[in-house]
């Protein structure tokens, strides 16, 4: 193709990256990019809350029912508990940290996508809240395989040991913050009683 100026589109490319125009649209990516980081760090916070409420008139965020909500869905819960936090404060940077706490994140998602729809939610630097909805009542058995899996990943990619707790599956979204909680609660069992 070819531009009125007689320049092939190939070439347009080129010489905008020159212009000040470059500089407006790279601005731009990096708000853009900001202000989503922002709503992700807000959505995460506001899970959280919601997640570790005492109380039973803490709300759901709409966020999760909206994007997760469909007819027949199970919702099951995992906590996942960083069982070596004093060496990892202890022993490495703020970045470094940061970049274990989205190594679990990302390989959390990925091994966990194939059984259905995952929400994983950093509640503090110690627990992960991960959510798993489906459309079928997953195995404990399936999970259980699955965390070790997880864990052996994560060990392997940053030395750090981990424990989880694994809540019973619910239809549904009414329940969640309780389900934590008892995932939650599994992980201290774990950690005290080995």
């Amino acid at each position: 193709a070819v531009s009125p100026a007689g320049e092939s589109s190939e070439k347009i490319p080129e010489r905008v990256g020159r212009t000040e125009l470059a500089g407006v649209v790279q601005t731009y990516r990096i708000m853009v990019q900001a202000m989503n980081y922002m709503n992700l760090q807000k959505e995460q916070k506001e899970l959280a809350r919601y997640l570790c409420g005492r109380t039973r008139q803490g709300k759901l965020p709409e966020w999760v029912e909206e994007t997760y909500g469909k007819a027949g869905i199970h919702s099951t819960v995992i906590c996942l508990r960083i069982s070596d936090m004093k060496d990892l404060q202890e022993n490495n940077t703020e970045e470094a940290r940061i970049f274990v706490h989205r190594t679990i994140v990302n390989v959390t998602e990925q091994a966990l996508k194939p059984l259905g729809d995952v929400l994983v939610n950093p509640v503090d630097e110690e627990y992960t809240a991960v959510i798993l909805f489906a459309e079928r009542k997953v195995p404990t058995e399936e999970l259980t395989e699955t965390i070790r899996e997880i864990f052996s990943v994560i060990r392997d990619l940053v030395h750090i040991g981990m424990d989880a707790g694994i809540s019973n599956g619910k239809e549904g979204f009414g329940e969640l913050a309780e389900m934590y909680q008892l995932a939650r609660a599994a992980t201290a069992y774990r950690f005290m009683y080995g």
